[in-house]
């Protein structure tokens, strides 16, 4: 209760008027003020209260801001007081969120958004707020309230999925790992609006990092990359490129920092590049590039961005080298003499190397879907049939040879060796052409048995003798029957068997080759005149082959002992 007195006369006497008043109300009042003035300044929400009006540029002023709004923004409440909540808005704001927010104040509405807000010194942050307009006690509004929470954290957490995302989705369009890489320098420079962007990847050879792409979104890019053109390549520790490589860890550099350790210090004061951001690409532990940003803003500018890039080195850096193992496959795909393709197991074909289209004489299109039983000689469809089952059946299967009809109708002959793919269901193969080898055995075999000429070898690994079918044939033994050297050497007859034997050994000690004519005594009891020669092959000063040739001359010899008798007579 209050209680006023005033003294006053009554009548001739003195008196006193005493007044009592309930004021438990007001009380009431008073403490819940107190209450929620208490709560706005000790919340971890920051608080800021604005005039109602006016609507219109610039807007209605700062009265009050708490110690939350204070520690958010980086200004103090003098600094911010009468002026408007314009000065926390940048390039980066929501432009539209921000227009949907005035028209809901000019119908007295409660709004809320996320947008991004700047501090003080210029660091962007992710903001959500929510305005309500207060009314006086006649229903007149007479000011704004707004309850504002920094929601960064959560933000990046969203962008950096999304970021994640785009630069997935670039690895998965583009084909050319520079192409790739010139995207993922775009995407990352839009994404912090960063003046360029540049991607270093070390050769084969790892002597030294190379640029294979660049991205600038401004002036101060453009003119960073027309003044820096020569430098494209450092070794490890030079440049930032090489730094990151060398120390293997995210570096950023401020003004002074470019001016004492950048090589292309010139080209970034020219452009007025005022922070750099260097950041290791790695793939199992191992550093197989570099991303390195350049900004016009301060370096506290790019500190938030150490952290995020930080995260992303290992995901960037396997897409690379995924990208970078396919480029080399396809290189060699492209590059390799042979036949190289991929069929499902029903046959069709689905990939195919320029070489195996050359070699079959098609279009790589005129390919891409035929089954290969369409480009088989008829007379191999039954091997070639069985020798597929096998294949897929995951059966192991020697080198297989069959013949295949190109597009002008040509005949040639292909030696394959197959894998599978059992998940996917795929057949890889490669096929060399030995048509001209199958026209020169077949010649060769031809000329041998007119001149009656066959081959031998020793393997002096294994002492195993190697006799060609004429060989054989001249010896009338069975065509599968395997030798010993003293099996060999047995075959001639007991006046010539030391003398082979001593040509042999003297070849191997000396590697001098011979040229002996003798007779040998057949598996059949017969006697035949031959010619044997011989030499050997050496690998590191060591003896490993004996080979040569083995020729039938017993009609020769016949015929010139004819020709002496009738002279003789």
């Amino acid at each position: 209760m209050a209680v006023n007195g005033h003294r006053l006369i009554f009548g001739e006497r003195d008196a006193v008027l005493v007044i009592c008043r309930d004021i438990t109300f007001k009380k009431k009042e008073e403490h819940h003020l107190k209450l929620l003035e208490s709560v706005i300044k000790h919340t971890k929400d920051a608080v800021m209260i604005t005039e109602a009006e006016p609507f219109e540029e610039p807007g209605p002023k700062i009265i009050f801001v708490n110690d939350a709004f204070t520690k958010m923004t980086g200004y103090s409440a003098k600094e911010v007081i009468g002026q408007t909540p314009r000065i926390l808005q940048g390039p980066k704001s929501d432009k539209k969120a921000l227009a949907n927010l005035g028209s809901a104040l000019r119908n007295w509405e409660s709004h809320e958004i996320t947008t991004v807000n700047y501090k003080k010194d210029g660091t962007p942050f992710w903001i959500n707020f929510s305005v309500s307009p207060v009314a006086d006690e006649s229903g007149w509004y007479t000011h704004w309230i707004a309850i504002e929470r920094d929601v960064s954290n959560l933000k990046n957490q969203e962008l950096e999925k999304q970021l994640l995302a785009d630069i997935s989705e670039v690895f998965q369009q583009y084909d050319n790992l520079n192409e790739s890489l010139r995207e993922v320098c775009k995407v990352i420079a839009d994404f912090g609006e960063f003046s360029l962007a540049e991607a270093w990847l070390p050769n084969l050879q790892q002597t030294g990092i190379f640029q294979r792409a660049k991205y600038f979104t401004d002036q101060a890019g453009e003119v960073f990359f027309t003044n820096s053109e020569i430098f494209s390549y450092f070794e490890m520790g030079e440049g930032l490129p090489g730094a990151v490589w060398e120390e293997r860890k995210p570096i950023i550099w401020d003004k002074s920092q470019i001016k004492t350790n950048f090589i292309r210090q010139e080209a970034a004061t020219r452009a007025n590049i005022r922070s750099l951001l260097g950041i290791p690409l790695l793939h199992n532990a191992r550093v197989i590039g570099a991303l390195v940003i350049g900004s016009t803003k301060e370096d506290t500018y790019l500190q938030p961005f150490k952290n995020l890039f930080y995260r992303l080195e290992q995901f960037i850096g396997s897409e690379i080298f995924r990208k970078r193992q396919e480029e080399e496959y396809k290189e060699l795909f492209n590059a390799l003499p042979d036949l190289i393709c991929i069929t499902n197991f029903d046959g069709a074909i689905l990939k195919v190397n320029p070489s195996g289209s050359q070699m079959l004489g098609y279009e790589i299109e005129e390919l891409i879907g035929k089954n290969y039983r369409e480009l088989l000689h008829p007379e191999d469809l039954i091997k070639t049939n069985q020798e597929h089952s096998q294949v897929v059946n995951n059966e192991v299967s020697e080198v297989f040879e069959n013949r295949y009809i190109t597009k002008s109708g040509e005949v040639i002959w292909l030696s394959w060796n197959s894998i599978i793919n059992e998940e996917e269901g795929l057949i890889y193969s490669s096929a060399k052409n030995i048509t001209l080898e199958k026209k020169l055995n077949r010649l060769y075999e031809e000329t041998a048995a007119l001149s009656k000429t066959g081959s031998w070898e020793i393997d002096l690994s294994t002492n195993k003798v190697f006799f060609s079918e004429v060989t054989k044939e001249i010896h009338e033994i069975d065509l599968h029957q395997d030798l010993s050297i003293e099996e060999g050497i047995g075959f001639y007859r007991e006046d010539f068997k030391s003398i082979i034997k001593e040509k042999v050994e003297h070849a191997i000690l000396t590697g001098e080759p011979w040229d002996l004519e003798a007779v040998i005594m057949t598996a059949k009891g017969n006697e035949k005149w031959v010619r044997s020669i011989g030499e050997v092959e050496f690998l590191n000063e060591k003896p490993i082959r004996v080979f040569g040739s083995f020729q039938d001359i017993d009609e020769q010899k016949k015929i010139i002992s004819q020709k002496e008798n009738l002279l003789n007579t």
